[in-house]
């Protein structure tokens, strides 16, 4: 039994990339823009130059093709850069001291013997990078089934197929049809979005059991005398018939989903030995499977860990973890975001997989915002814990050329950082008016960041010490983003943002036949039309202009009277 290592997230020391790389399986905690892709590259860079691991035994795991290719590209520039360290240092130019991973492989106390090596290693693995596996989870149990042929346990003739979910939603409205119809089943049973719900945690989380409260909200649960009567149950038989279906219809498809893959993967290696084959030496053919692909890399480094699943963790955990002789296992992630379950995280795999790390470690250094922010955000959560007492929020530090704040103001007193706004009704306001009194300050709020703020010319495009020497200019609403709670909110803000004469975009909010865009279009034919039958009449600049000015009388009217030079919100 794994032992219990939560207690010591608490206290964990900050990671530093000129440390020696701990073995066995090691937890790295990272918040947002503390350099998680920046450290596994870096990782990898150092296990093929000092451990002299080929670079196709290092796998690195991350959640989205775009991530996996950025982490590529990382990699192989970070290779490059240490090989052009490395060939410097042979001629006794070093590297800066401040360039942790490049002064640790070529600094001075370096020998030449070893630089030299490095540098072959370095030469080697950008000729072979095509050999490296830097995928998606998904990407690489296919590869890995794959290579098992036919040892694994699927249908090696089926083809992935990437439906969304859709056979799986078709399935269950298909089986709610035929039960409202031959009235087998109690109308209030038949509740498509608990059964999608529940079948989809099932598909995707294989052999868990599924509580009540999935099947059937707190009022149906309160009106049963037990949890698991007559609702429950029924609910229960059509999720599994919907997943048995689907089953059924994969396989006469010859196909798969992505979810087939991964329990296929985690079937292989952690089921009992089930394939037939010559046991006289007591090995089957699963068993040596299992062996050759846990030969196949030496070390796997996982990114956005938090957003692993319980089938994820089990292929990950049989292969480099408690599964293997030799345990090699880097996980980074931020259990902050896995609370939400975003992408099929789960909370509880991410607390049970890091109880068996052996070695934990925090990035404390912010890279992205400045310390105005960062400092105004520990004041409002210092001391604040995520659901657990081990998901705690810890505060970072900004890098030494975020300590100014990027944002100034030309005139008038300067603008925090983080502001809590509170707006004060003299009066107890119903929903729909203080949404709306919410919505005006807001917008009130963006117009002074429009007439008063400065950011360099450069942010967001350069690094920021380059930003800081660079020449100022106005905020403008392609600066800002605006999030909010639900979608529902958007329309009023909007509307008070376009009072002001501000244009904005809402992203995510809906059906673009639904948008003013929709009805721009609908209008198209019918202008169309009149402009067959007469010319068309210039409206002056000047009037337009006129009329966004009048809208507001909040401050300069900069932003308003040239609108041409800002991009929408």
């Amino acid at each position: 039994m794994a032992e219990d290592h939560t207690n010591d997230l608490a206290n964990s020391p900050a990671f530093r990339l000129d440390q020696p790389i701990p073995k066995g399986v090691v937890a790295i905690e990272a918040s947002a823009g503390t350099g998680k892709t920046f450290t596994l590259a870096s990782l990898a860079v150092r296990l093929i130059l000092e451990e002299e691991v080929p670079i196709a035994q290092v796998l690195l795991v991350t959640f989205t093709r775009a991530a996996a290719a950025e982490l590529a590209e990382r990699v192989r520039a970070r290779l490059l850069r240490c090989g052009s360290a490395l060939a410097a240092a042979i001629d006794g130019h070093y590297p800066d001291s401040g360039a942790l991973l490049e002064y640790s492989l070529a600094g001075p106390e370096v020998g030449q013997d070893l630089l030299r090596s490095r540098l072959s290693l370095a030469q080697r693995a950008l000729s072979e990078f095509d050999s490296a596996t830097i995928s998606t989870i998904h990407g690489f149990a296919q590869q890995m089934l794959g290579l098992m042929g036919r040892t694994a346990l699927h249908d090696q003739d089926a083809e992935l197929a990437d439906d969304g979910g859709q056979l799986l939603r078709q399935v269950i409205n298909d089986l709610l049809v035929e039960h409202a119809l031959d009235g087998s089943m109690p109308p209030q049973a038949l509740d498509q979005a608990k059964i999608l719900a529940a079948a989809n945690l099932i598909q995707s989380n294989a052999g868990i059991a599924v509580a009540p409260d999935l099947l059937a909200d707190h009022q149906e649960l309160s009106t049963m005398a037990e949890p698991d009567l007559a609702l429950v149950t029924a609910r229960l038989r059509l999720v599994e018939e919907s997943l048995r279906r689907c089953r059924v219809l994969r396989q006469t498809s010859k196909s798969m989903s992505f979810d087939d893959l991964l329990t296929s993967l985690r079937d292989v290696l952690c089921s009992p030995e089930s394939s037939p084959g010559d046991l006289s030496e007591g090995v089957g053919p699963v068993e040596s499977a299992r062996a050759a692909l846990r030969s196949r890399f030496s070390v796997a480094l996982i990114d956005e860990f938090q957003d692993t699943d319980a089938v994820q963790w089990q292929i990950f955990d049989a292969l480099f973890g408690s599964g293997s002789e030799n345990p090699r296992l880097v996980l980074v992630g931020d259990p902050k975001q896995a609370i939400y379950s975003f992408r099929g995280a789960d909370i509880h795999t991410y607390r049970a997989a890091i109880a068996t790390a052996q070695h934990h470690f925090t990035l404390d250094t912010n890279w992205r915002s400045d310390a105005g922010v960062l400092n105004g955000l520990a004041a409002l959560f210092q001391g604040l814990r995520f659901g657990s007492a081990d998901i705690v929020f810890r505060p970072v530090r900004a890098s030494p050329l975020r300590q100014k704040s990027a944002l100034t103001v030309q005139v008038g007193p300067p603008i925090a950082p983080v502001a809590v706004r509170i707006p004060a009704f003299e009066e107890q306001l119903k929903s729909a008016p203080a949404q709306r009194a919410v919505a005006r300050d807001c917008a009130l709020h963006i117009a002074d960041l429009l007439d008063r703020g400065l950011i360099p010319t450069t942010a967001g495009s350069v690094s920021p010490e380059e930003s800081e020497s660079s020449e100022l200019r106005p905020v403008e609403p392609r600066d800002i983003a605006i999030l909010l709670k639900a979608k529902s909110e958007a329309p009023d803000l909007q509307r008070q943002l376009q009072m002001l004469g501000i244009d904005s975009v809402v992203m995510g909010a809906g059906s673009v036949l639904e948008s003013p865009a929709r009805r721009v279009a609908g209008a198209i034919p019918s202008l169309g039309r009149a402009a067959r039958r007469t010319r068309c009449q210039r409206v002056p600049a000047e009037g337009a202009g006129r009329k966004r000015g009048t809208a507001t009388s909040v401050g300069s009217s900069r932003w308003r009277a040239e609108p041409h030079r800002h991009r929408s919100l």
